[in-house]
């Protein structure tokens, strides 16, 4: 069946795993072994940790100890005081209710029964959109982009940004891709390139489609001034006395086996148990922050790394006075949502901001609202992801700056007074969490997540993440505290005690997978025939059909071996550059590769080629020959940037060299979605803290003949392309591009373009057109005119990766202009 997702929430919970401020449940405090050593062992005082200690309760177990590392209960429920108000770092809202007799979200429940305060949230009925000229309407690009939300389907193990190419989606511009950011990006914390398509799907019908066996579409905002926590806190109030639980007590080590569980603390203290649920955060599993003896066997390691973590940062700003949209949302591409119905006497809630840049401070709310906190002159700026981790590198000074910024822009004719009150939490680089929830990533198969759920020895594992159905929603941790803590309890019992699940390998047939995996090209034939097969099968009749469901199961899990990692298809290479003779020091680089998808023809571009290898390799040789250090300005502008090694190395030869030379611009080209998210991701990788390499989207098809934008709109002094002849018309574009973007020469200077192509059999057509396209014109053309053409041209050979295989040839192409 097709799932398909039609509402989609904008605010994904924050899942409570560990403490929270102030519980009014006094603790024992971590006792030694020489004490008696209580059945089960909690580890964790989040919704996971909370509900699985009271379906213990439920059970007629008691002799159990919750064991947590703040001082109060609650996990990523952290409440804070803000400008005389208590705001929510982490999870907001609870996300899906009830429809009719349908199926109850137990969160909503247990926040009806204490009395929590909240409010709806209107996502798309209360927002304005602003971009970089100031607001401006594009409502109807963002409903738009709902629609393209709605028609995401399961199409096997495709990314996310896969299936939106497949449906014919790709956002071009500015506002289309703040319209995805906001219903992507701001509900899942990462890109649709890093995340499955079929798992998403499934994942948002779970909670908000009721005819998918959901809850509700309805989003209830906590403004409850004692904290989104005090429901859980309240509950676990309920049943726990003094001697079950024990708060600031930090776990350093858990020692597992087939017959007990010991936890150690910071302290030196620690306490052994027959049983125990972990209920860490994935992050922390990740991080190895917790050490864990033994280690994990190899197939429970593997689903811990495959399986991602997504980072969601709220920034606080409070100021004197409101002065912005009267909406409860606020996205950067100001216009008021007048669309059809009139929304203008709505209060809004919410704006969204479309920057040139996708991800940068994009989604704004209102807190100064009826209904919510009136008069408190608070809003806050979402960013997720690699942004989120970006930001992190900042100080507090650096990250308030950059929201200014980005309001003043939203406001170009308001003066912005400067704010009271400034707060974000850094989620990603907490030890406690790492990060702010999961995120199901492509080729992450269900037999990794039955590996990530499985327990080892006597030791369990309950969390949102090890959730297969509501990963990252709160919902989630609070049925996988009670389902495992269920399974316990009948061990304990004598009723049936059974090991989880487990793999410990994929059932994938491994010969021939190697060679398949180190050759890239056909890997990527493999991964096209493959995914259209099973995408094929997306329509049949089950019953009809059944001969076929093996087939396509193993289809989708080679699929997860040809992406070249077993997890997220993600491969972080780390490549070390010599500098030159005269510099005797090296470059460090890392780089992230997407793996090749068939149904994104431009995830090629998301790979690290050796053309680019080779280019880098070239200029870093002798930096000089190239003008890399002459004492001017420097612009240089790379084509078809990929992973952007290239520009990569560039910004770290210059930053090596501090402030002796003049200032130098670095813009990454690219054009197809999901290599500039790629490309974005590891220009913040290698340079958190600068913007030492700047990237941008580039169509050479279709370059303005009328003045450019910038930052085109001014010459290139070295212009740079690895790689980027695989078509017919490439050479014609790329020159049309050139005379717009290389400089003209003059006396001093003499402006170029350096180009590194392989020599592939399969694509010899295509290569030769460098040398038509840019041949020098007949003599009887005009003698003072300007043209484009090669300056030389040089063979290099190098040694091919694979076993036995022949050097690889490049064409080193040097073309300026040139004049008859």
């Amino acid at each position: 069946m097709h799932l398909h997702l039609k509402h989609l929430t904008l605010f994904r919970l924050l899942i409570g795993l560990h403490l929270i401020y102030g519980s009014a449940i006094p603790s024992r405090g971590a006792k030694a072994d020489s004490a008696r050593s209580p059945r089960v062992l909690v580890l964790g005082g989040g919704v996971a940790g909370v509900i699985a200690a009271r379906t213990l309760h439920e059970q007629g177990i008691d002799d159990f100890v919750l064991v947590e590392s703040r001082p109060e209960l609650g996990g990523r429920l952290q409440s804070t005081p803000f400008g005389g108000y208590v705001i929510e770092f982490g999870a907001n809202w609870i996300q899906g209710t009830q429809t009719g007799n349908g199926p109850i979200n137990p969160i909503w429940e247990l926040a009806e029964e204490h009395g929590l305060k909240t409010q709806i949230s209107n996502f798309f009925s209360s927002i304005t959109t602003f971009d970089e000229t100031g607001e401006v309407n594009f409502v109807g690009v963002l409903n738009a982009a709902v629609d393209d939300f709605d028609e995401f389907v399961n199409y096997s193990d495709l990314t996310g940004r896969s299936t939106y190419d497949f449906i014919g989606k790709k956002p071009l511009d500015a506002q289309q891709r703040a319209a995805e950011y906001y219903n992507f990006d701001w509900e899942y914390a990462q890109t649709p390139l890093q995340s499955s398509g079929v798992a998403t799907a499934r994942n948002s019908n779970l909670t908000f489609e009721a005819d998918a066996g959901g809850f509700s579409d309805v989003n209830l905002m906590s403004i409850d001034q004692r904290g989104y926590k005090t429901f859980i806190q309240q509950e676990a109030m309920s049943f726990l006395k003094s001697s079950q639980l024990s708060l600031n007590t930090l776990v350093k080590s858990v020692e597992w086996s087939a017959s007990g569980v010991k936890a150690v603390f910071s302290n030196g203290s620690s306490i052994s148990a027959d049983y125990a649920i972990c209920t860490f955060s994935l992050g922390v599993l990740k991080n190895d922050d917790v050490k864990f003896e033994p280690d994990f066997p190899n197939y429970k390691a593997e689903a811990i790394a495959s399986m991602t973590m997504g980072t969601y940062t709220k920034i606080f700003l409070q100021f004197p006075e409101k002065f912005w949209f009267d909406t409860e949302v606020g996205m950067f591409l100001p216009f008021i949502i007048c669309t059809g119905v009139l929304f203008c006497g709505v209060h809004i809630q919410f704006a969204l901001y479309a920057d040139s840049e996708r991800g940068r401070y994009p989604v704004w709310q209102s807190l100064d609202m009826e209904g919510f906190l009136p008069g408190s002159g608070i809003i806050f700026v979402t960013v997720t992801g690699d942004y989120s981790e970006r930001i992190e590198a900042l100080s507090d000074a650096e990250v308030r700056a950059e929201a200014m910024s980005v309001l003043q822009t939203m406001y170009p004719n308001i003066t912005i007074p400067e704010p009271l009150d400034f707060k974000f939490h850094r989620w990603f680089n907490d030890p406690l969490y790492r990060g702010s929830y999961s995120n199901w990533p492509p080729s992450f198969v269900k037999q990794h997540h039955a590996n990530l759920r499985a327990n080892v020895g006597r030791l369990y594992f309950a969390g949102e993440a090890t959730s297969q159905d509501y990963y990252g929603y709160l919902q989630a941790a609070y049925f996988e505290g009670r389902d495992i803590a269920n399974i316990v309890a009948k061990c304990i019992k004598g009723n049936g005690c059974v090991s989880l699940q487990f793999y410990e390998e994929l059932e994938i047939d491994e010969d021939g997978l190697d060679e398949l995996r180190s050759d890239t090209f056909e890997r990527s034939y493999a991964m096209r025939w493959l995914t259209s097969l099973v995408s094929l099968t997306a329509d049949w009749d089950s019953e009809s059909h059944k001969e076929w469901e093996g087939l396509v199961q193993e289809a989708a899990s080679l699929l997860a071996v040809c992406s070249g990692t077993a997890g997220a298809g993600v491969v972080i290479r780390d490549f070390v550059f010599k500098l030159g003779p005269e510099m005797e020091q090296t470059l460090d680089i890392q780089v992230k590769d997407i793996s090749l998808d068939n149904k994104d023809y431009g995830s090629v571009g998301a790979q690290t080629w050796g053309g680019a290898c080779v280019l880098t390799e070239t200029i870093l040789d002798d930096p000089v020959a190239f003008g890399l250090f002459d004492a001017r300005e420097l612009r240089i502008l790379e084509l078809g940037a990929g992973t952007g090694l290239v520009s990569l190395a560039l910004g770290k030869l210059f930053k090596s060299t501090g402030s002796s030379i003049p200032p130098r611009t670095i813009i990454a080209t690219d054009y197809y979605q999901s290599v500039m998210e790629n490309l974005a991701s590891n220009i913040q990788r290698n340079f958190p803290d600068s913007y030492a390499v700047q990237a941008r989207f580039l169509d050479w098809s279709s370059f303005p003949t009328k003045a450019a934008e910038p930052p085109f709109d001014i010459p290139f002094d070295l212009i740079l392309g690895a790689d980027i002849i695989y078509e017919a018309q490439h050479a014609i574009w790329i020159k049309s591009c050139l005379a717009r973007l290389l400089r003209k020469p003059t006396s001093s200077q003499d402006p170029l373009f350096r180009l590194m192509i392989p020599l592939r059999p399969t694509h010899s057509f295509e290569s030769s057109t460098i040398d038509s396209v840019f041949a020098a014109p007949t003599p009887d053309s005009n003698p003072s005119e300007l043209y484009l053409a090669i300056v030389s041209r040089e063979s290099i050979l190098c040694d091919a990766p694979g076993r036995g295989q022949d050097p690889i040839e490049y064409a080193y192409y040097t073309i300026g202009w040139r004049q008859n």
